[in-house]
């Protein structure tokens, strides 16, 4: 008995886990995408008022990519799975808010 209620409470973590993970992977791409607003709009507005800024935040990027390559593979792939999971988090929980 102990057994089956500690495989479905590990089932149901796991499967909270991947909706969130999903929930992210959209909620990241719609916001990223969206016509009216996102990160195309964002990036054509930043380049009209600052072209400085977008070359920093791309410099920034690279120092980043720079840095996880010298952190050991799967400390990196950890951080990126734990952002993952927050950012799916806050995008559901951003659902459930707004409606």
């Amino acid at each position: 008995m102990r057994h089956a209620a500690r495989d479905f409470i590990t089932s149901t973590f796991s499967f909270i886990v991947f909706a969130a993970i999903t929930l992210a992977i959209a909620s990241t791409t719609y916001q990223a995408l969206n016509p009216n607003g996102g990160l195309i709009s964002w990036i054509a507005r930043t380049w009209e008022f600052n072209p400085a800024l977008l070359v920093t935040l791309g410099g920034i990027a690279l120092l980043a990519k720079r840095w996880l390559s010298g952190v050991q593979g799967a400390r990196a792939a950890d951080m990126l799975f734990y952002a993952a999971v927050m950012l799916g988090l806050y995008y559901g929980f951003n659902l459930l808010v707004r409606v």
